[in-house]
């Protein structure tokens, strides 16, 4: 479970959500056998007035919280849904965001995720909503279940949107997850990608995950590449799409249009 540092209230987040200081960035996603950017995410990011960033497990769970309430859930859906624009207008590529998978219970906030993929340009086919694990280790089988309602709900409301489970590998009764909900893609949590290349266990966790992914039809992504070492082992494992600071680190949306002015544009 994420414990919340007691140095960062309600109040403080709030204010670095109006200001500004809280904002959307957006991080590269590429496939390393042709080392072409395929995907982003987009991602918050929290800079304080030194301009250090903030830990993200610092505040999460407030976070999270906040975006189920008005105004700041407007704010920050709208603001995320303008980037996710931004790029499709530019490089036509799929477009990854989080969304706190209890979030859905809540009618407000699934009125509010439903209307803006109704409005978003976004083609829906092209966006890709990421349910993050951690958020669920608390969740009862009642509530499990009534989420995979909800996503059944959005999956036929939304068609062509993927869902992808975040994190995947460190929660609990992921794989009864990946069988009863509508999962297009996971995301292997960063804990399965340190150190892969010298850990015999994770790779043969891996290497049959990834076979069974594909005999789902599942897309795989591995999350939180950190050198040519972790890259190189996950390629020969035959997962081939990679996000983590090896490649791109999270920038402002500015910077991601200005390095990726095209899809053609690799590492």
């Amino acid at each position: 479970m994420i414990t919340q540092p007691t140095h960062i209230s309600d109040n403080s987040l709030r204010e670095a959500i109006t200001s500004g200081a809280l904002s959307y960035c957006v991080q590269p996603i590429f496939d390393v056998t042709n080392q072409r950017l395929i995907a982003a995410e987009i991602l918050a990011r929290w800079y304080d007035n030194s301009g250090t960033l903030v830990p993200i497990n610092d505040y999460l769970l407030r976070l999270c919280a906040l975006e189920w309430t008005a105004p700041y859930c407007d704010q920050l859906g709208a603001q995320r849904m303008q980037i996710g624009q931004a790029l499709w207008c530019q490089l036509a590529i799929p477009i990854h965001f989080n969304v706190v998978a209890e979030s859905l219970l809540i009618e407000e906030r699934f009125d509010q995720l439903t209307r803006h993929l109704r409005d978003s340009t976004v083609p829906l086919s092209a966006l890709v909503i990421e349910l993050s694990e951690m958020n669920l280790l608390s969740a009862d089988q009642n509530a499990l279940e009534e989420i995979a309602e909800r996503l059944a709900t959005l999956t036929s409301s939304a068609p062509g949107i993927t869902i992808a489970l975040d994190d995947f590998g460190i929660a609990l009764s992921n794989l009864d997850r990946l069988r009863c909900w509508p999962i297009g893609c996971i995301k292997f949590d960063r804990r399965f990608v340190q150190g892969v290349e010298n850990n015999i266990k994770t790779q043969l966790i891996l290497r049959n995950m990834r076979q069974l992914a594909d005999d789902l039809g599942v897309t795989v992504i591995a999350e939180g590449i950190e050198n040519t070492a972790e890259e190189k082992a996950l390629n020969d494992l035959g997962i081939l799409y990679h996000q983590g600071f090896f490649r791109g680190a999270p920038m402002p949306l500015l910077e991601f249009q200005a390095n990726f002015s095209t899809t053609d544009e690799g590492f």
